[in-house]
């Protein structure tokens, strides 16, 4: 995930994936989140405020 300066700020700078309990705080440039998951399933992540959100999708290899 690529952030720029003005991309960033208060609420998308922390991205949360609860299911996993990671927390990566955000800075410019590139942003990785590397984590294995243990099952199928669609995994959400949010912002700390929990407004800005989205979805990971994991299928069976």
């Amino acid at each position: 995930m690529q952030a720029a300066p003005e991309d960033l700020n208060g609420c998308n700078i922390r991205l949360f994936i609860n299911e996993y309990g990671i927390e990566k705080s955000r800075e410019v440039g590139e942003n990785f989140i590397v984590f294995t998951p243990e099952k199928p399933g669609t995994y959400m992540y949010s912002c700390w405020m929990g407004m800005i959100c989205g979805v990971f999708i994991v299928k069976d290899a």
